[in-house]
């Protein structure tokens, strides 16, 4: 049986896009559920959970990758297909 990863949250940004994320990354599908493209974010993730749309912006909450006292609130621009650390919620 092939390995599959766990996607545990999925939205549908206001342009369309389907982003899904795993634990730890947060990818946008492309042309197919099997067309993926990395997301990259300035720190590694841990826990990702989606909350919210705000017009162009998901706000979403990890903690820093072997750093679990670290909490954050991040948000994910549809637009500039970046991630930028909105709060530090230690």
């Amino acid at each position: 049986m092939e390995n599959q990863p766990s996607h545990n949250n999925l939205t549908v940004a206001p342009n369309g896009d389907f982003i899904i994320a795993d634990y730890y990354n947060i990818e946008k599908i492309t042309t197919s559920i099997r067309q993926k493209v990395p997301i990259e974010s300035p720190i590694q993730m841990d826990l990702i959970e989606f909350k919210e749309w705000y017009e162009n912006l998901l706000e979403f909450t990890c903690e820093e990758f072997l750093n679990w006292d670290r909490h954050l609130t991040m948000t994910y621009n549809c637009d500039s297909n970046s991630i930028d650390i909105k709060e530090d919620l230690r």
